[in-house]
């Protein structure tokens, strides 16, 4: 999937080297990528710049990407979300779809964001 290069994605993750990763790999797809290491770091970011897409890890510090989707979702519902995970488990089971368990491929990345970046996905 390719994007118009004015879209622009926020990766969160607490862990540096999975920022980088998935920032690689949607900047492949033709994403504007900015990468950050926690929740209120993106709602910051979120605050006073415009996402397209947000891709955030369920275990951090403080709050949870689950939380952070929340908050995402009440204040701007069309934003486009992914939540991604290495422990299954700790996803809600009310969480909307899709999810991404780590480890994941660039296809399964690619067909998540496809999937939540449809009109009214």
């Amino acid at each position: 999937m390719r994007v118009p290069l004015a879209t622009v994605a926020l990766v969160v993750d607490d862990d540096p080297a999975v920022c980088r990763v998935v920032g690689r790999l949607l900047e492949r797809q033709g994403f504007r990528v900015v990468q950050v290491f926690s929740a209120d770091e993106a709602l910051s970011h979120l605050a006073r710049d415009h996402f397209d897409l947000v891709v955030s890890d369920q275990l951090m510090p403080g709050m949870t990407g689950a939380e952070l989707l929340g908050c995402v979702r009440a204040r701007w519902p069309s934003m486009a979300t992914v939540l991604m995970s290495g422990v299954p488990a700790t996803l809600a089971p009310e969480f909307p779809r899709p999810t991404l368990r780590k480890p994941f491929s660039a296809t399964e990345l690619s067909m998540c964001v496809a999937t939540v970046m449809r009109p009214h996905g």
